[in-house]
């Protein structure tokens, strides 16, 4: 996690299993501490667990999308070819 911060778009999938996982944790934390498996005491590590992973979460890089290419690059020769030779009949 900590080489993740040179980084961040390029290890976009690593901070948010981070995140994930640690909210994952707090959650099973939370469900053994209501069912009395786990002693009071350990009720600070579900919120300390639950912060990070609220904060790995939202600190997530978006995805970056896609270029797009531009409407008349090849598809739009292939639609003008296209409309071209079924309009002169030949078509199907």
């Amino acid at each position: 996690m900590l080489l993740a911060v040179r980084d961040p778009a390029g290890n976009r999938s690593l901070i948010a299993f981070g995140g994930w996982a640690s909210l994952a944790h707090a959650g099973v934390m939370a469900v053994q501490e209501f069912r009395r498996v786990i002693e009071r005491q350990e009720l600070a590590g579900v919120v300390v667990f639950a912060i990070v992973g609220i904060v790995l979460v939202a600190l997530t890089p978006a995805r970056q999308s896609a270029p797009r290419r531009s409407v008349g690059g090849v598809g739009g020769q292939w639609e003008r070819s296209f409309r071209g030779s079924s309009a002169s009949g030949s078509g199907l």
